[in-house]
């Protein structure tokens, strides 16, 4: 296996796996109080009905364990400083015990053995006046948290942190789907030896500036070195052709058409081939092939053209010319 192909897989596997670890872990996350008991308390007061003389209100307070592990030896205490209490009634869910209670006019004091996650209780107090409650809540290892009524209407702010819950993973989706997709389509197109600036880029200049020899020693250095890219390959069969060597230079051409490139890379290869039969005296055949190579990317080849000095003895052919004008 080619080595850039080894990259575009590993890569390709590490954007998969970096994809699918974000999306375990919101989708199995758990909240920091699962780990922890979490009793809270809310204090709700309902409206205060008044008749003759006598003068009424509800109040209700509600006791629960949001958190993951059970609450043991929990006390309630509820102090009113101005309103007495006229009747009171415990809400309480099945399984839920009672140790003890404690009844004043002004204060209620109740203890149970324990609260499992998500269980609760309702204390129901109906009041002489309106009045705020003191409560207390504690549990044997940690003291209960006041909890404010929820809005039923939803804040911008809301609305934006639901949004960002769904968006973060769905964005990393896409944004991995997308870095997937252009890997691809580099290697399809062929960019990742023309996203490589090297030895190869000078050879090509040095090679299309009359400098052959000197392209021939960058080509080769790049080739030793491992940089057997159908652009170092059909450059350098180029050069040999230049030199004579038209037996290296058609198995150099063969050698990088075996990789069966696409796109610009195919484009290249045509390009170079095209010259190597323009120069070794097959021009008629040279310009069949220097169509096809303009035919697969036109804008860059015609610009090879203009450049190369190895094109100067043949641009007034009225074939070329008209091939690799630039309108």
């Amino acid at each position: 296996m080619k080595w850039k192909d080894i990259i575009l897989g590993a890569s390709a596997s590490l954007a998969v796996t970096i994809l699918g670890g974000i999306a375990i872990y919101y989708l199995t996350k758990e909240p920091d109080q699962n780990k922890t008991e979490k009793v809270v308390f809310l204090i709700e007061q309902s409206a205060s009905f008044k008749g003759g003389s006598q003068e009424v209100t509800f109040a209700t307070i509600k006791v629960k364990n949001d958190g993951g592990v059970g609450a043991k030896n929990i006390l309630v205490s509820v102090l009113f400083s101005t309103a007495e209490i006229k009747d009171f009634a415990l809400d309480v869910n099945a399984g839920i015990r009672e140790t003890s209670r404690e009844i004043n006019p002004k204060s209620i004091k109740l203890t149970f053995e324990s609260l499992l996650p998500n269980e609760g209780f309702t204390l129901n107090l109906l009041l002489t006046a309106p009045d705020k409650p003191k409560v207390f809540v504690r549990s044997e290892a940690s003291l209960g948290v006041e909890e404010k009524p929820k809005s039923t209407v939803q804040t911008p702010k809301d609305k934006l942190r639901d949004i960002f819950t769904y968006l973060v993973p769905f964005s990393a989706l896409l944004l991995g789907l997308m870095g997937i997709s252009f890997l691809v389509f580099v290697k399809k197109r062929g960019l990742f030896e023309v996203m490589s600036p090297d030895k190869n880029n000078a050879g090509f200049l040095l090679l299309h500036h009359g400098f052959v020899d000197d392209a021939i020693t960058v080509l080769n250095s790049a080739l030793h070195s491992g940089r057997y890219d159908v652009f170092t390959l059909s450059n350098l069969a180029l050069c040999k052709s230049l030199k004579g060597e038209h037996e290296q230079a058609r198995q150099l051409i063969r050698a990088a058409n075996f990789r069966e490139k696409v796109g610009h890379a195919k484009a290249v290869i045509l390009f170079n081939e095209a010259l190597v039969n323009i120069t070794g005296g097959k021009k008629e055949e040279g310009t069949k092939i220097l169509m096809k190579a303009i035919e697969k990317s036109p804008t860059e080849i015609r610009r090879y053209c203009q450049c190369s000095s190895i094109l100067d003895p043949y641009r007034s052919d009225p074939a070329i010319y008209n091939l690799i004008k630039i309108d």
